[in-house]
């Protein structure tokens, strides 16, 4: 009867332990807190990447849009 206490004691204080349990350690599986960090990360990169891109394209539109505008109006408009 006492062996089966300590086993599941042991069992037991070591689910509570650093917030993981053993077998999900030695099954390979990442830490609960590294997998929602590099959700995050990722999260994070993707944002900057769309932002960027977005600038990168109303820039190119801005350029495209006002160049061809410029080219269209006569010399005129610019002495006077």
């Amino acid at each position: 009867m006492r062996e089966s206490n300590n086993n599941n004691n042991s069992v037991i204080q070591g689910q509570h332990e650093g917030g993981s349990s053993a077998a999900a350690l030695q099954a390979g599986r990442p830490e609960p807190d590294a997998l929602i960090n590099s959700i995050a990360i990722i999260r994070a990169f993707t944002a900057k990447v769309v932002a960027g891109v977005g600038f990168l394209a109303l820039t190119w539109s801005t350029v495209v849009l006002l160049g061809g505008f410029v080219s269209a109006l006569p010399i005129k408009e610019f002495c006077h």
